[in-house]
């Protein structure tokens, strides 16, 4: 199946500046650098809807579940959940994968109607026809939900037809909303600092080791380095991070989020309160809340974009959560080894090394080091970067000041290692000095972290917001918004629909 993906980070373009300079270290960015007190943000559920009527007599035909996939998705997307609906009660219930892939855009309400026009539909003046339709009922992700909402609102406008469906049910929904498409579309800047931040960082060390490689030769033949650098940034940016965040080598990936699933957009106004309160429709919202207690959610949900969940054995792309904390752990531990070899070097070395295959003086072992820190740091940050970007963090001012001490270590012949310290108000930056490293202090307003539950992409308030819903919003612990299309938590999920344990309308008999 095509990969799709909900990230609107990549790609950055080959060939683009070869070392990038990531943004300056304003406040913003030193944010994320020093690791501040961060609180976890309570969102309360909403209230349900008045409930909806119970199912009548269905004989002996089977119900249809509709299967909607998300933004960037295709019939394939739910092909796992649809594997195991089938394997456990093909005997009451029928199927179908709905394929909007053609028609999707910002505007959602595109996709509705093309859901509408693929549907078998009964006519209004049928009572027997439209009960048996209201057996039915639709499973939706992401996009997909407010697709469904959409088209639950086009039934009621048409005038001729029936509904095929009585129910509908999301999976890690934006309900209200994804921040990340209103970056996008109103804040575009934000993203491309994320993607300097993000080339400067994994392609920096890499690149300086390869220019340095060339040692003392490296003036006399410049002009073929420049010629075949285009080349050798593919396969370097393939080599390094191709499994983690970039898959340039293809075009399966897309930025699909759009503005029209910004929070507050005119598309979501259209249906903000659809259903009804009075709808018959039945109605719950799942969502997803990730666990971030190691920092590693960032890396998750990116890997897991990279990634297909059906890409997994059924019911188990769980496993994808250690898969991608073993590649992101391997990437960064060369990271770390270089940078700590090089400044090794450079401090054994102050002469430069005169031994090797080819001469690196002390300056060029210290701009090494360096530029592999880029790597280490970019790691570090990233979580919170990422929870930034989708809103699951918020930095607020808390009246403090914190003091810090700017220090450059001299580094004869190139740019200084330069790195920042805390240190208390009432102490001075020469205790970090000596006769290779000068200090400047300056001040900052402490910053207090506002953490908000979501599946990685999508924030709980978000995914719970489903208007006028029947019945109480349920969690899939530990399921990403990508993931939760085939682990186990899925299973847990249809489990408790086609048991009857959410209502007995969703039971599937066996």
């Amino acid at each position: 199946m095509k990969t799709q993906s909900y990230i609107t980070i990549l790609l950055f373009i080959l060939g683009f500046q070869l070392a990038i300079k990531a943004q300056s270290d304003n406040c913003d960015t030193r944010l994320y650098d020093f690791n501040p007190d961060i609180q976890e943000r309570e969102i309360s559920l909403p209230p349900t809807a008045p409930p909806a009527p119970p199912l009548g007599p269905n004989g002996e035909e089977k119900r249809k579940i509709y299967w909607l996939h998300g933004l960037g998705g295709d019939e394939g997307s739910w092909a796992s959940g649809n594997a195991y609906t089938i394997n456990g009660w093909s005997n009451s219930v029928q199927t179908d994968l709905m394929d909007y892939s053609k028609q999707q855009s910002s505007d959602f309400n595109v996709a509705a109607a093309a859901v509408f026009s693929k549907m078998d539909t009964g006519l209004k003046n049928d009572p027997e026809a439209q009960e048996k339709m209201r057996q039915n009922y639709i499973i939706a992700h992401s996009m997909g939900g407010l697709v469904g909402r959409k088209l639950d609102q086009l039934f009621d406008q048409d005038g001729e037809t029936v509904k095929p469906y009585g129910g509908l049910v999301t999976f890690g929904s934006p309900h209200l909303g994804a921040k990340l498409a209103d970056l996008k579309a109103n804040h575009p800047e934000v993203i491309k600092q994320f993607i300097n931040q993000t080339c400067d960082g994994l392609l920096s060390g890499p690149t300086e080791e390869f220019i340095k490689n060339k040692g003392v030769t490296r003036w006399i033949d410049r002009f073929a380095f420049w010629t075949e650098l285009g080349d050798w940034i593919v396969d370097l940016a393939c080599d390094k991070a191709t499994g983690l965040i970039f898959n340039l080598a293809s075009e399966q990936f897309t930025m699909p989020i759009e503005s029209g699933l910004a929070p507050g957009s005119a598309d979501l106004q259209s249906i903000s309160d659809w259903p009804p309160p009075s709808s018959e429709l039945h109605t719950i919202a799942f969502y997803g809340e990730e666990f971030d207690q190691d920092d590693d959610m960032a890396i998750r949900f990116l890997f897991s974009a990279i990634h297909p969940a059906t890409e997994y054995p059924l019911m188990q792309a769980d496993e994808m959560d250690a898969d991608a904390i073993e590649d992101a752990n391997k990437i960064r531990d060369e990271y770390v080894g270089k940078e700590k070899y090089w400044r090794k070097r450079a401090k054994d070395k102050p002469l430069g090394d005169w031994f090797s295959k080819k001469y690196y003086s002390q300056a060029d072992m210290y701009d090494l080091a360096n530029a592999f820190k880029k790597g280490v740091d970019w790691f570090d940050n990233l979580n919170n970067r990422w929870k930034l970007m989708i809103g699951a963090l918020e930095m607020i001012p808390n009246g403090n000041t914190l003091c810090y001490c700017s220090c450059s270590e001299y580094n004869p012949g190139g740019p200084a290692f330069e790195f920042i310290n805390p240190i208390s108000c009432s102490e001075d930056c020469s205790i970090y000095e000596d006769f290779y490293i000068n200090c400047t202090g300056f001040e900052e307003q402490e910053m207090v972290g506002f953490s908000t539950t979501s599946d990685g992409l999508v924030l709980k308030e978000s995914a719970v917001g489903f208007p006028n819903a029947k019945y109480p919003p349920l969690r899939m612990l530990g399921s990403g918004h990508m993931q939760m299309r085939n682990d186990s938590q899925l299973k847990f999920a249809l489990n408790s629909l086609y048991n009857g344990d959410v209502n007995t309308y969703f039971k599937l008999d066996k």
